[in-house]
C-alpha cells in the first residue's frame, strides 16, 4: 500500500510536464549587469565615506571591527578605481615586478660581497685603522662614538681650536 507522500510523488511526475525555464533575452542581462556594476560602484562610494566615521567614532580602538572597516574599505577603493579605468594596486605590482628583476640579475646591487658578508666593505670604510689594532668590535666603536657625541666630544674641532691658539 503507497502512502500519501508516493502518491504525491506519482502524481505530480505523472500529471503535470516538467517546468520550463524561458531563457532570458540577452538585452535583459545586459541591464542587469549594468545595474549591479552601478550598484556596486555606489556601495563603494558609501563604503568609502561611511567606513573612515565609523573607524573615528568613539570607542577608538584596535580591534578585528576596525581591521574589517579598514580591509572593507580598501576593497571598496579598488572597486571605485576600477570603475574609472585605474589600477590602485599599480604601484605594488611595479614594486613587486623590480624586486624580482634585481633578484634575476644578481640580487646585491650596490654592496659589495666580500667573504660571504654583504656589510664587509662598509666596516672596512667605518672602522680606523688604529682601532682595528686594538682589536675593538664594530659595537664597541660604535658605542664610543656615540658616546663621544652624546658627550659633545669632537676631537677635531677641540685639535682645530687648540692649534688656532697655538698660531696666535
Amino acid at each position: 500500500m503507497p502512502t500519501k507522500t508516493e502518491e504525491a510523488r506519482t502524481a505530480v511526475n505523472h500529471e503535470s510536464p516538467p517546468p520550463t525555464n524561458p531563457m532570458p533575452a540577452p538585452q535583459d542581462l545586459l541591464d542587469n549587469q549594468a545595474r549591479y556594476t552601478a550598484l556596486r560602484y555606489r556601495a563603494s562610494l558609501g563604503v568609502l565615506v561611511v567606513a573612515p566615521a565609523l573607524i573615528l567614532l568613539p570607542p577608538r580602538k584596535m580591534d578585528f571591527f576596525t581591521f574589517g572597516l579598514g580591509a572593507s574599505w580598501l576593497y571598496c577603493l579598488g572597486e571605485v578605481a576600477n570603475q574609472h579605468g585605474r589600477d590602485p594596486w599599480h604601484g605594488f605590482k611595479r614594486y613587486e615586478q623590480f624586486e624580482k628583476e634585481r633578484l634575476e640579475e644578481g640580487g646585491t646591487r650596490g654592496l659589495v660581497k666580500v667573504g660571504g658578508w654583504k656589510g664587509e666593505k662598509i666596516v672596512r670604510d667605518v672602522r680606523p685603522k688604529e682601532e682595528e689594532e686594538e682589536g675593538k668590535s664594530i659595537s664597541e666603536i660604535i658605542m664610543e662614538r656615540i658616546w663621544d657625541v652624546w658627550e659633545q666630544k669632537d676631537r677635531g674641532r677641540e685639535e682645530g681650536k687648540k692649534e688656532k691658539k697655538e698660531k696666535e
